[in-house]
């Protein structure tokens, strides 16, 4: 993001110039920006969302970068950033209760241009300027870049701004599963001249520690048969803030649910953070599954049969037909005509 054309943003460092008055005029600025520098501001950049995070704490890595230096490190015309971030638990003194979290390492301090330089005031600046924001401004050169005057390969090839920060990393600490506002801005001080900008490293946006929460099923016993409550489901929670709170569609308020039929059950686990995560665990039952076969009796006599073939539960079956032999076998003979049930009942008593 920059106060001016991002096209000429691209490297190498060849043109003193290169980003000197080179966006629209009459850009607004921003007033948390205005707050932040005590200086009006002009051409503002923004980039703004809610987020929601399940850890305590969120970190980006960016780069600031300005056209300003060297020469106006200590001055009047700084241009500003920075990165505001709202919500539970945050009250700062930006809008809607901010903090900016563009800091400079280990203090409360703000990347600036009269923060991060090389420790000395520019030709256009004065020392009391950069004293005034932090007296140990001159240490804070460790986290400057000069980027020379296009001339070194390798050094100043990478972008057009005169000077730059190394990879910094803006943090907040957060609760976890609750919503946040994040504004990214940059914007020129005073005037449109020497423009700024903003360098975001692609994907590192995200939680900076924690592991993610969720309920996974160790192992399920199947309900033995139809209509049976003896099924059983065996979970762990990781990640999240424990203890953990469980709620099961059935009631259930414990880790394991025991004693269930077939069906599908739903548990919601909280932490204590008050995260949530929710999912469905499926009981099945095992299944008889017969298949019959007959011979017609011929007329007048008792010499039909009916044979079944059974298939599921658990082996070895026993049979009973309804005729008045009670056959105990998957074949009965001798039958005359007429209708004939059988029951299979496995080894655990399922039918």
């Amino acid at each position: 993001m920059s106060s001016g054309d991002v096209n000429n943003a691209v490297g190498p460092n060849d043109d003193q110039g290169g980003m000197f008055f080179n966006q629209p005029w009459g850009v607004p600025g921003d007033s948390d920006l205005i707050q932040l520098s005590g200086m009006s501001m002009l051409n503002a950049a923004k980039l703004e969302f809610d987020f929601e995070t399940v850890n305590d704490t969120v970190s980006f890595r960016y780069v600031f970068a300005s056209e300003e230096y060297p020469e106006y490190a200590c001055g009047t015309f700084n241009d500003a950033f920075g990165f505001f971030i709202s919500g539970p638990g945050i009250s700062g003194p930006y809008s809607n209760g901010a903090e900016n979290i563009a800091l400079i390492p280990g203090t409360t301090t703000p990347v600036a241009i009269n923060t991060v330089n090389l420790g000395v005031a520019g030709s256009f600046g004065d020392a009391s300027n950069c004293n005034a924001i932090d007296p140990n401004w001159t240490s804070y050169s460790t986290y400057y870049v000069d980027n020379g005057d296009g001339t070194t390969p390798g050094v100043d090839s990478t972008v057009q701004y005169d000077g730059f920060t190394t990879v910094l990393t803006a943090e907040a600490i957060l609760i976890p599963c609750q919503t946040y506002h994040i504004k990214l801005v940059v914007a020129d001080a005073l005037d449109e001249s020497y423009d700024s900008g903003v360098f975001l490293e692609a994907a590192s946006f995200g939680a900076a520690v924690g592991i993610p929460f969720a309920y996974s099923v160790d192992s399920i016993n199947d309900a033995s048969c139809s209509g049976s409550s003896d099924g059983n489901i065996y979970g762990t929670v990781t990640g999240g803030n424990p203890p953990y709170q469980f709620l099961w569609s059935n009631g259930g308020t414990s880790e394991d649910l025991t004693g269930v039929g077939a069906g599908t059950y739903y548990v919601t686990v909280t932490d204590s953070a008050g995260c949530t995560f929710s999912d469905s665990v499926a009981v099945s039952e095992p299944t008889i599954t017969l298949t019959l076969s007959t011979s017609n009796a011929t007329c007048g006599n008792a010499d039909g049969m009916a044979s079944v073939i059974a298939s599921g539960g658990s082996l070895p079956y026993n049979y009973l037909w309804s005729d008045s032999s009670s056959q105990a076998t998957d074949t009965a003979s001798g039958l005359s005509a007429g209708t004939y049930t059988v029951t299979v009942t496995d080894l655990i008593g399922c039918s």
